[in-house]
């Protein structure tokens, strides 16, 4: 059986190779990204019925989840996420680190996967091979100091992507989560 892989940032460099490379290996790929113009020529490129195409401003917790209906609905299932958003912003001096990157970072960095992983969190679950992966930063392990919103960001998303595999195993071994109140969503 074919997996279903959702690739977010599809239209990036990596987000091509990505796709391209999953179809050839024989699963079925969502491509996911804000870029609609970008989308179809990852779709030209790709050329396969194998692969969608899912127009989706990640940032947008709403529109997030819209997308992963769409992608749920149009493969019946969901068993991978490859996690391609991107951004780098940054300088040479500490000082150089200014709200304004920091809220185009966070947005892109974190915000992004929060809202795609909570979306498509019970889908890995319940798929018998479900994963997820991002792409990190050496220089997480060796932060400079004009990189500094940019390296908490990627640590932050490894933060992220540690607690989804601590889900994942809570799950896989019977252990109970923690109920969390969450109010309504619009």
């Amino acid at each position: 059986m074919m997996s279903v892989v959702i690739v977010t940032g599809a239209t990036g460099a990596t987000g091509r190779a990505t796709c391209a490379a999953l179809v050839a290996a024989g699963h079925r790929v969502a491509a996911v990204d804000r870029d609609a113009e970008g989308l179809a020529a990852v779709a030209a490129e790709v050329a396969s019925d194998a692969l969608t195409t899912h127009t989706c401003d990640l940032t947008d917790p709403s529109a997030t989840r819209a997308a992963v209906d769409e992608v749920r609905t149009a493969h019946g299932r969901i068993d991978g996420l490859v996690h391609l958003v991107g951004g780098w912003r940054g300088g040479k001096a500490f000082t150089d680190n200014v709200d304004a990157d920091w809220a185009v970072l966070s947005a892109l960095l974190i915000d992004t996967l929060r809202h795609v992983t909570l979306a498509v969190h019970d889908d890995l679950v319940a798929s018998p091979a479900g994963r997820a992966v991002i792409i990190s930063a050496a220089s997480v392990a060796s932060p400079t100091a004009g990189n500094a919103n940019y390296v908490a960001a990627k640590a932050a998303a490894e933060a992220w992507i540690a607690a989804l595999a601590d889900s994942f195993r809570a799950e896989q071994s019977g252990r109970k989560r923690t109920p969390v109140h969450r109010p309504p969503q619009p």
